[in-house]
């Protein structure tokens, strides 16, 4: 289960979750998008070590796709919207190397990928839970965009990759700039490089790299500051969550400072703990959470909805708690307005452990 909740929630509520396309068979006996790519003299390399060597030979980016080409649906709908379009071929080819890196899941295709614990290493190390991924990194391996499935065809999706070519660059740079001058600086102009920092973090384009950057400088209130006496330790962690930057530390500081949920901050721990599940063992606990916070009451609509919806979907579907499950699917419906997917979810749900409690 990769990203479970992310996935789900895609799926049923329409959030969406970036994607990439699924690029070409990078070897011959494929059929389909390799056929397509080599005929139009655009090379999906299968090898990333070879394309990291191509790409310095040629003074060339790397254009990275993390596909499965087997069984992920999202990797074929790119590849037939965009990659196989001469008008993202010919773009492609000019300004990048490109390689797929394949995850198949049927034997027979796995044997045909060349090095299968190269491209996992290559995944583990850039952080890659989903596919399709698409990742924009400079020939020394430094990455610079990440995206995935984006509608509206090949001009379109050119000129966002075209963007984060540039803008995103130089937002990369700015935002190592910056880490680099927090920490050289001296004790007295520490605190006004920090504040440039926060605000620029603060401004930063999602959609672009070097928050994960600035994030390590924005977390080092959580010492210069830790009993908030400044207002610091709750401006960061904000800033964090709201960026959907959460993790341990973060949800820690989220307890302490709003442990009541007071300030809307302990629902957005919640969430971003239910948006990183990554087992089923992961269910329990995140369950309990969603109660927690619904005791304490949700303040965003949006945020009432999602965790409605995993609460809902797990304890029917994972957990065999179908009075919860029920008890959560009225609230989602509460929250759901209009939404059909989400009305057709609900209608499954109450046809299977009924709309009503059973009477004991």
């Amino acid at each position: 289960m990769d990203k479970l909740t992310k996935l789900l929630i895609a799926s049923v509520i329409g959030i969406t979750v970036p994607t990439t396309a699924a690029a070409a068979q990078p070897w011959d006996d494929q059929e389909g998008p390799a056929t397509e790519a080599s005929e139009s003299e655009l090379t999906w390399l299968a090898d990333f070590d070879e394309a990291v060597a191509a790409a310095k030979s040629q003074g060339k980016d790397l254009l990275v796709d993390f596909t499965g080409s087997d069984w992920c649906g999202w990797c074929h709908k790119l590849d037939d919207e965009v990659f196989s379009q001469s008008h993202f071929k010919d773009y492609a080819g000019e300004n990048f190397v490109t390689v797929a890196l394949d995850f198949p899941n049927a034997p027979e295709v796995k044997a045909q990928v060349p090095n299968p614990e190269r491209n996992a290493e290559v995944r583990d190390k850039y952080g890659v839970s989903g596919y399709p991924t698409i990742l924009l990194m400079t020939a020394d391996g430094e990455v610079y965009g990440r995206t995935g499935y984006r509608p509206n065809g090949p001009e379109s999706y050119v000129e966002f990759l075209e963007d984060l070519r540039t803008n995103g660059k130089a937002q990369l740079n700015k935002a190592k700039s910056l880490a680099k001058e927090f920490e050289e600086a001296s004790e007295e102009n520490r605190m006004a490089v920090y504040d440039r920092a926060m605000t620029a973090f603060g401004d930063l384009n999602p959609d672009y790299m070097g928050q994960d950057i600035l994030a390590d400088v924005i977390k080092e209130a959580y010492e210069f500051d830790a009993d908030n006496a400044k207002g610091y330790k709750l401006k960061a962690t904000r800033f964090l969550l709201d960026a959907g930057m959460g993790d341990d530390e973060v949800f820690a500081a989220v307890r302490d400072l709003d442990p009541k949920n007071e300030e809307g901050m302990l629902e957005l721990a919640v969430r971003g703990a239910v948006n990183n599940a990554s087992s089923l063992e992961d269910l329990p606990g995140l369950i309990e959470q969603i109660q927690m916070i619904d005791e304490l009451g949700i303040k965003d609509e949006e945020i009432a909805k999602e965790l409605y919806f995993n609460g809902a979907y797990w304890a029917w579907s994972f957990t065999d708690q179908p009075d919860l499950a029920r008890s959560f699917g009225h609230k989602l419906e509460a929250t759901a307005g209009d939404d059909e997917n989400v009305q057709v979810f609900l209608k499954d749900l109450f046809e299977d452990v009924g709309r009503e409690a059973p009477k004991m």
